[in-house]
Parts: structure tokens; sequence; C-alpha cells
């Protein structure tokens, strides 16, 4: 479990009894981060080999937006998302669509 801080085994094990941490751990890994459902959920994008700082305004000046390169594997350690940004981008307008629909 070390080795993947954005997922513990131990509570997803609460809720799945007849399964270990280290079952359910190696289940997420399998088909989450390795497996059929990765390739749907990555869309073909092949990972990068950057991270884009997400902590810097769009208005801070251009030496400042660096990328850092990283391995993949130390990108999956990080729990890098790596369509993140297209994913914030649809949540928005879904959003945004929700407050549109109370106002009216």
């Amino acid at each position: 479990m070390a080795k993947a801080p954005y997922i513990k085994g131990e509570d997803v094990s609460d809720k799945c009894v007849k399964k270990s941490p280290k079952e359910c751990f190696d289940h997420y890994n399998t088909f989450y981060l390795h497996g059929v459902l990765a390739k749907v959920l990555s869309n073909g994008v092949s990972k990068p080999s950057h991270v884009t700082d997400h902590t810097n305004s769009p208005q801070s000046s251009p030496d400042k937006n660096s990328k850092v390169p990283l391995e993949p594997l130390e990108q999956q350690l990080l729990g890098y998302m790596v369509l993140r940004d297209d994913f914030e981008k649809v949540l928005e307008a879904l959003f945004i669509k929700l407050l549109l629909g109370l106002r009216q």
C-alpha cells in the first residue's frame, strides 16, 4: 500500500469483507491502473513525459510555468491524472448548465 498513497486497501477491504487489503489493491492496480479500464479511461492518450504545474495561475510569467519531467511510474505514484484538464472542462460546463437550470 505504500506504493500507492491515493488508495487505501484497508478502507476498501472494510467494504469488501471477503477480500484482504492486498487483494483490493491488486484489483485496483490490475484493472484501473494497467488493465482494460485504464486504456478506456485514457482514451488512447499516451502518458505524458511531463507534469503540468497546476499551481501557477494563467497570468504568471512563462518562466514560472515550467514542466517537470517525470517517468510514468513516478507519475502513477504521485496520482497524476493524465486527462485532468479535460475532466475539469467537462465538469465546469456541467456545473454551469446546472446553475443555469436552477435559475429558471
